[in-house]
C-alpha cells in the first residue's frame, strides 16, 4: 500500500507528516475499498492484519487463533458502548483535522504535479515574489537533443511552457529551456534542423533554433565597443539574427502565447538598431499576453540604456510606469537596472568608489542576481577579494547556470589560491557556453598561476603536488606546451630519485654534471630535450646537450647543437664543433 500510494502521488513518506500519511493511506484504502479492521481506541479503519493502528499507534489485541476472520466492522458497531458526547466532539474534532488535512494534502500533490518533470537546479521553494527558486536544468535538455530524444524533448518544453501559461511565476523556467540552446555551437545547428524536420509542427524546435541563430549573430559580432567593431562583423550578426527571427516568428504562429520568443526577437531588434516602435511592438504584444510579466520588460528596459540609444530618463519613465501597471512585485527591481547600468559604466571608468555607490543602491532593491554580479565584479576590480566572492556565491544562488557568472567567480578562486573550486567553475561554464565571456582568458589566468607555483616548488626542491599542479593546468590546457614540458621533467626528477631542477640554465647545468657522474646520459638528453622546447635560443644549453650526443655516440647530433650554438653566438660551440670534425675527419669550414 505505501509503494502504491507513493507511486501514484509521485511522493516519498519521509516528506510528509506521520498524521498526513496515515489519513491519506486511509483514504486511499477507503476508495479502493480494501479490507478494514477498525481500531477500538479512535475508530481509524486499518488492514484486516494491522498490529497497530496507523493513526493513533495503538497496539490491537486480535481474536484467539481459532478464529478464521476478524470481527466484521457491522459487529464492531453493535458491539460498541453509545458514544458520549465527549467522545463525539472529539470524533468531529479528528474529521475535521482530517478534513484541514487532506486539503493540505491535496494542494500539496497539484503543487507537485505542477513541477516540470525534469531536473532542477537551485534552491526549493519561492522566493519573496512567488517565483521557484528552482529552474530547468539546461545540460539535460541540451543532452535530449545530443541523444537525438525529439519527442521526449519536445514533450518537456512543452510542459513547461503550458505551467507558465497557467502561472506567470514560472516564466523564468521558458528562459532557461531556451537558454539551453542559445549557446553558438556549431555542433548543435544540425540536431536542430533534425529536430524541425521531424516535427514541423511544434513550436519547440523553432524557437530553440531561433535562440541558437540569436546566440551565434552575437558570437559574430564579438563583445567590443561599436567602434571597435568591423563592418563584416555586423554584417554577419545581422546575418544570423535575420534567420533567428524568421525562427522565432514561424514559433509564435504555432504558439501565439510563447512570450519568450517575444523577448529574443526584442533582443533582435536592440542588437540591429531597430526603431524603438518596433521594440514597443514586440513588447505590447507580449503583455496583452501575459500583463504581470517581468522578464520581457527587463529585456525591452536594457534597450532603453544609453550605450543602446536611450537615456536613463526613458528608463525611469518605463520602471515607474511598469510598476503602476502590474502586481508583480518583481518590477520595483526595474529602477534597479539603472543604478546598475550606472555601475557598470562608472567601473569601465575605473571609477571604483563611484560604481560600488551605485550598485550598493541596486542592491537595496532586493535580490536580484545581476545586481550582485556588478557589485562583485566591482569589488574584484578594487582587489576585495572576499566581498566579491560573497556576491558572487549570492548571485550564482539566485541563478547558478549563469556561465559568465562562473568565469568572474572562477577568477576570485584563483586569486585567492583555491584553484581546486576555480576549475570547476570553468569546466562548468564551458559545458554550459563554450563562448562565455572571458572563458578563454580565465582559464589561461589559472593555468599559468598553477604553473607559477609548480615553478616554486621545484625551486624548493619539493615534489609534494607537483605532479597534480600539472595535470590540472593539462586539464584545464590540454594542449600547452610549457605544462607538457614541466610535467615530462618533473616525472624525469621523479624517475631518478630526485627533485625536477627549476627552469634556469644553471640548476639543469647542475643537474646535468650530477647526472654525468653516475653516467646517466640519456636522462640528460632527455632533459635537455625538455628545457630547450621552452627555451630555443638558449645557446649553452645547445652546447651541453651536443656534449651528451658525444657520449652517447651520436656524431651527427652533436655537430648540429655545437653549430646551433656557434649560430646563437656562443664562441664555445664554434670551436667545439671544429674540434669534433678535425678529430672525425670532417670537412671544416
Amino acid at each position: 500500500m505505501q509503494r502504491w500510494l507513493c507511486q501514484h502521488a509521485d511522493l516519498q513518506p519521509s516528506t510528509w507528516s506521520p498524521t498526513a500519511y496515515s489519513l491519506s493511506v486511509s483514504a486511499t484504502r477507503r476508495s479502493l475499498d480494501l479490507t478494514s479492521m477498525r481500531c477500538p481506541a479512535c475508530g481509524e479503519e486499518n488492514r484486516d492484519d494491522a498490529l497497530i493502528c496507523e493513526l493513533c499507534r495503538a497496539l490491537f489485541t486480535k481474536n484467539p487463533p481459532s478464529s478464521d476472520r476478524q470481527q466484521p466492522l457491522s459487529e464492531v458497531e453493535e458491539a460498541r458502548p453509545p458514544a458520549r458526547s465527549g467522545v463525539r466532539v472529539g470524533a468531529t474534532i479528528v474529521t475535521l483535522a482530517g478534513l484541514v488535512l487532506a486539503a493540505g494534502l491535496g494542494l500539496l500533490l497539484w503543487q507537485r504535479w505542477s513541477r516540470p518533470d525534469i531536473p532542477m537546479v537551485g534552491d526549493d521553494g519561492l522566493d519573496a515574489d512567488g517565483y521557484p527558486r528552482a529552474e530547468p536544468d539546461l545540460l539535460y535538455l541540451r543532452g535530449l537533443l545530443r541523444s537525438r530524444h525529439f519527442v521526449e524533448l519536445n514533450k518537456k518544453i512543452a510542459s513547461l511552457q503550458a505551467q507558465f501559461e497557467a502561472d506567470y511565476h514560472k516564466e523564468y523556467w521558458m528562459n532557461a529551456a531556451m537558454g539551453a540552446f542559445g549557446v553558438a555551437d556549431p555542433s548543435l545547428e544540425p540536431l536542430l534542423n533534425e529536430w524541425i524536420a521531424a516535427m514541423p509542427d511544434a513550436f519547440a524546435p523553432w524557437a530553440a533554433r531561433g535562440e541558437y541563430m540569436l546566440s551565434t549573430g552575437w558570437v559574430a559580432r564579438g563583445a567590443a565597443y561599436a567602434h571597435d567593431t568591423s563592418a563584416e562583423q555586423f554584417q554577419r550578426m545581422a546575418q544570423a539574427h535575420q534567420r533567428a527571427q524568421a525562427d522565432l516568428e514561424e514559433a509564435l504562429a504555432l504558439k501565439p502565447k510563447l512570450v519568450v520568443a517575444y523577448g529574443g526577437l526584442i533582443r533582435i531588434g536592440m542588437a540591429n538598431s531597430m526603431p524603438d516602435g518596433q521594440l514597443r511592438h514586440w513588447l505590447d504584444q507580449a503583455l496583452a499576453i501575459c500583463p504581470e510579466c517581468f522578464q520581457v520588460r527587463a529585456i525591452y528596459l536594457y534597450a532603453l540604456c544609453p550605450r543602446w540609444g536611450g537615456s536613463y530618463a526613458q528608463m525611469d519613465r518605463f520602471a515607474t510606469e511598469a510598476m503602476s501597471q502590474t502586481s508583480n512585485t518583481r518590477t520595483r527591481f526595474l529602477l534597479g537596472f539603472i543604478e546598475e547600468d550606472q555601475c557598470n559604466q562608472a567601473r569601465n571608468d575605473n571609477k571604483y568608489a563611484e560604481a560600488l555607490t551605485a550598485c550598493d543602491r541596486a542592491v537595496a532593491r532586493g535580490d536580484y542576481w545581476e545586481f550582485f554580479e556588478q557589485r562583485g565584479a566591482v569589488r574584484s576590480r578594487m582587489e576585495s577579494h572576499e566581498g566579491a566572492l560573497a556576491d558572487f556565491n549570492h548571485a550564482l544562488q539566485l541563478s547558478p547556470q549563469k556561465p559568465d557568472l562562473l568565469v568572474r567567480r572562477a577568477y576570485v578562486l584563483t586569486d585567492i589560491k583555491q584553484w581546486d573550486r576555480a576549475e570547476k567553475d570553468l569546466v562548468l561554464a564551458r559545458r554550459l557556453n563554450p563562448h562565455a565571456h572571458d572563458l578563454p582568458d580565465a582559464t589561461q589566468y589559472l593555468v599559468k598561476w598553477l604553473l607559477y607555483q609548480a615553478a616554486q616548488l621545484e625551486e624548493q626542491g619539493s615534489r609534494a603536488g607537483l605532479t597534480n599542479l600539472y595535470e590540472q593546468a593539462l586539464r584545464l590546457d590540454p594542449g600547452n606546451r610549457e605544462a607538457l614540458a614541466s610535467q615530462q621533467r618533473a616525472r624525469s626528477g621523479a624517475a631518478r630519485g630526485r627533485p625536477a631542477p627549476s627552469d634556469t640554465f644553471e640548476a639543469h647545468k647542475q643537474a646535468d654534471d650530477e647526472l654525468a657522474a653516475q653516467g646517466q646520459f640519456p636522462v640528460i638528453a632527455n632533459m635537455w630535450n625538455d628545457f630547450l622546447q621552452r627555451h630555443p635560443y638558449e645557446a649553452r644549453a645547445y652546447q651541453e646537450r651536443g656534449g651528451t650526443y658525444t657520449h652517447l655516440g651520436q656524431i651527427g647530433p652533436a655537430l648540429r647543437d655545437f653549430d646551433r650554438a656557434c649560430q646563437l653566438g656562443l664562441q664555445e660551440g664554434c670551436t667545439t664543433a671544429e674540434r669534433l670534425r678535425r678529430r672525425f675527419g670532417m670537412k671544416t669550414d
